[in-house]
């Protein structure tokens, strides 16, 4: 899982979960808070590439090839709107900006 910029935990308690804590014997979990990309929305990026979506590709491998750091993996997903690798066909087009890094700063 993408960890990203400035997640926020929360605490679940909710009464609608009561019986299901007290099975387990806990009070409540600790989750992080769904990541909300609106502050991407509107801005452009530069493509510096494409790639065609072949047998075996992973956005962790794409992105280790083409920006060389593993842990930006999800930027190539929020480019191209395929949230995981189960949503590409093979022979898609896969959009590779040009510089993934102001799209993780965009995120912080």
């Amino acid at each position: 899982m993408a960890k990203f910029y400035n997640d926020r935990e929360a605490i679940l308690n909710n009464d609608l979960y009561f019986d299901l804590f007290e099975k387990r014997g806990i009070k409540h979990i600790k989750i992080t808070r769904t990541k909300n990309f609106s502050k991407l929305s509107g801005k452009e990026f530069q493509i510096l590439e494409e790639h065609i979506w072949s047998q075996g590709d992973t956005f962790w491998k794409l992105a280790d090839k083409y920006i060389g750091d593993t842990s930006l993996w999800w930027t190539l997903a929020i480019i191209n709107k395929k949230p995981t690798d189960n949503h590409c066909s093979i022979g898609d087009v896969i959009y590779i900006p040009e510089n993934a890094y102001l799209i993780a700063e965009a995120m912080r």
